[in-house]
């Protein structure tokens, strides 16, 4: 039996889409804090609240393969660690024979990102519950690239604090692609992969690429930290929250986020989708000056800029 947590989400829905074209229904269950949302999926379902242990000993029941998809909590304590090791210890007890974990990017001890710290946390706990394991590390997801789309293109411009740190981003639907692969086929025991895209991007280069698609101009424009905190607690998220947040810029720039590698093409045999792909599905022809190639990027680059440093990076989930 094959079982999916967060199958309710978009990471999970997604995972089980395309494992339902590689292996049979009736092998696959469903794992949800409210499994009444699972209806009409096509396969079992049961509930499992990371939150409430009690109900998952039934739900991990004649599990031989779990993927655990991170949970959404992101607050300053370590509520999803306590999910996540609850999960694990679940399975350790249930016999569960493989688990799949939805990290992030070079989860390691000096990533400055306050959200590595569940993940390591996680990844460490799955290490010693002598559960064989696959670390499903996935860079940040190409779809972030349009948040905030049409403030850019009303403003022309793009803030955050990145600075000039580069990012291979990678679309959910590659990560999922690989979560369902490996968990449809096996393999890849005590692997730790690296879910990239084909390229690192920097923020100029995300503006850049937007202009060309959009037909509308947009420059990136570095903010400090502090400015980032600033206008997320004005855009109605909580102080604690936006630092936590602001940290992932402090990720980027150090590097955590730019290592490129062949995962996704060489465990799907499909090469992952490029940031400039998934923009142009999403913008051209949407805006009235359709789209206008930009053939000059340096104008949407600073005077200098130092190259990113490639550093080993790697993969977080939802």
């Amino acid at each position: 039996m094959i079982a999916l947590t967060g199958a309710s989400g978009r990471l999970g829905r997604l995972v089980l889409r395309l494992l339902l074209e590689r292996v049979d229904a009736g092998t696959v269950v469903a794992l949800s804090r409210t499994p009444e949302a699972l209806a009409g999926l096509g396969v079992a379902t049961r509930e499992a609240d990371f939150d409430r242990p009690h109900t998952l000993p039934r739900a991990l029941d004649g599990v031989e393969r779990l993927l655990l998809v991170s949970t959404d909590v992101l607050s300053p304590t370590d509520r999803r660690a306590r999910q996540h090791e609850n999960a694990v210890s679940a399975a350790a007890a249930a016999g569960v024979g493989h688990v799949l974990y939805t990290s992030i990017a070079r989860a390691e001890h000096d990533n400055p990102a306050s959200v590595a710290a569940d993940h390591r946390r996680t990844e460490a706990t799955l290490v010693e519950s002598g559960v064989p394991y696959t670390m499903l590390r996935n860079s940040p997801y190409t779809q972030l690239v349009l948040m905030g789309i049409e403030t850019m293109l009303a403003t022309g411009t793009l803030l955050d604090n990145n600075g000039d740190g580069a990012t291979a981003y990678v679309t959910r639907e590659d990560c999922a692609a690989v979560a369902a692969e490996v968990l449809a086929r096996g393999g890849h025991q005590g692997a730790i992969l690296e879910v990239t895209g084909p390229r690192a991007h920097t923020q100029f280069d995300i503006a850049a690429l937007i202009s060309e698609f959009s037909g509308v101009p947009v420059r990136y424009l570095p903010i400090s930290d502090e400015a980032t905190v600033a206008d997320l607690v004005a855009a109605g998220m909580g102080e604690p929250e936006a630092r936590n947040f602001a940290t992932i810029g402090k990720a980027i720039r150090a590097g955590y986020t730019n290592l490129v590698t062949d995962t996704v093409e060489r465990i799907t045999g499909q090469p992952p989708t490029s940031v400039a792909e998934f923009l142009e599905a999403r913008l051209a022809g949407r805006w009235p000056s359709g789209r206008q190639r930009i053939t000059d990027r340096r104008a949407f680059r600073p005077a200098r800029t130092r190259p990113a440093t490639r550093r080993r990076r790697p993969g977080d989930a939802r």
